[in-house]
């Protein structure tokens, strides 16, 4: 996709264009800085672009081209998780988990990498495995529960002990 057509595309509004070019600065023209790639993540995010979305999330959870801000990055995520896609869900969980969010809770982090990893994203099975961290489900609604706890939160089912 040559720039200029990517640049146009992007300044007419196509927030699929204005991704790709905040992650071509991101990865690919560094020497531009991180003011422009913020520029159009920021416009694709506020557009709905979901990965724009979870990737400004990320900038701010991590201090990535914008000054660390918790409160932020927690607004861009949950904008992300109302998309229910599980890259949003992976990282929103890694977030909580490493408390980078004011609503920090490891707890409730790992359900949410479990829950990726429900829904088929590789890097939060990954992520488990590497961690010995066992996927249990509830046999009534697939939501993932705690092997502890042996209750599901969501339905209310309790597993046999």
């Amino acid at each position: 996709y040559p720039l200029h057509l990517l640049y146009d595309s992007a300044v007419s509004g196509n927030v699929d264009a204005q991704f790709a070019l905040a992650w071509a600065h991101a990865t690919q023209f560094r020497a531009s800085g991180p003011e422009v790639m913020r520029f159009w993540l920021s416009t694709a995010a506020e557009a709905g672009h979901i990965k724009a979305q979870m990737w400004l999330a990320y900038c701010f959870a991590e201090g990535k081209a914008v000054t660390h801000n918790g409160e932020i990055a927690e607004y861009w995520f949950k904008k992300a998780m109302s998309s229910g896609d599980p890259e949003v869900e992976y990282c929103y969980g890694i977030a909580l988990s490493k408390g980078v969010l004011p609503s920090k809770d490891p707890v409730k982090g790992l359900w949410h990498v479990k829950r990726a990893a429900l829904n088929g994203y590789q890097t939060a099975v990954t992520y488990l495995e590497r961690r010995n961290i066992p996927l249990m489900t509830c046999p009534q609604c697939n939501n993932p529960i705690s092997v502890k706890d042996r209750f599901c939160g969501k339905c209310g089912f309790k597993l046999e002990t």
